[in-house]
C-alpha cells in the first residue's frame, strides 16, 4: 500500500471519513483486511503478534536425542539402500543395453542368412527346372532314337517285301 495512504489512515480519527472507506473496502475486498486493520477495526494490525508469543523448543533429555538420532541413521540408511539400488538399477540397464545390441546384431546376421538362403533356394528351383527340361529332352531324344531305329529295322524289310 502506498505510504502516504498509510500515513492517512493511521492518522484519521472522524468517524465519517472511517465509514467512507469503510463503503469503499466493501467494493474493494482485496484491500478491505488491510484497510481494517490499519485503520484500527481491529485489536492489532494484519500480520503482526504479540511479543509475549515467542515460540520455544523444549529442552531434549538424553533419551529424546537417543530416538532422534536413531530416527536420522534409519534415514540415512534407507537414502543409502535406495542409491544401492538405483546403482543396481543403472548396472542392470547397461547390461540389458548391451545384450539388446547383440539380439540386434544376431538379428542382423539371421536376416541376411535367410536372404541367402531364399537365393540358393532360387538357384536349386532354376536350376531344377533347368534339368527338368534337359530330362524331357533326353527323354525326346530316347524316344525318337527308339523310333528311327525301329524305322531304320522295319524300313528294309518293308522294302524287301515288295
Amino acid at each position: 500500500m502506498d505510504k502516504h495512504l498509510e500515513e492517512f489512515l493511521i492518522n484519521l480519527k472522524d468517524d465519517k471519513t472511517k465509514e467512507k472507506i469503510r463503503q469503499y473496502m466493501e467494493s474493494n475486498p482485496e484491500e478491505r483486511l488491510l484497510i481494517e486493520s490499519e485503520l484500527g477495526f481491529y485489536d492489532s494490525p494484519i500480520h503482526t503478534f504479540p511479543e509475549t508469543s515467542k515460540f520455544e523448543l523444549p529442552i531434549a533429555n538424553d533419551e529424546s536425542l537417543k530416538n532422534i538420532y536413531e530416527d536420522h541413521q534409519r534415514h540415512l540408511k534407507s537414502y543409502d539402500d535406495i542409491n544401492e539400488q538405483l546403482q543396481i538399477s543403472k548396472e542392470s540397464r547397461e547390461i540389458l543395453k548391451e545384450q539388446l545390441a547383440k539380439m540386434e546384431k544376431q538379428i542382423f546376421e539371421l536376416t541376411d542368412t535367410n536372404a541367402k538362403l531364399k537365393v540358393q533356394i532360387f538357384e536349386v528351383r532354376k536350376s531344377s527346372n533347368e534339368a527338368k527340361k534337359e530330362s524331357n529332352f533326353s527323354k525326346i531324344l530316347a524316344i525318337l532314337s527308339i523310333i528311327i531305329s525301329i524305322l531304320i529295322a522295319v524300313i528294309p524289310r518293308i522294302l524287301n517285301t515288295r
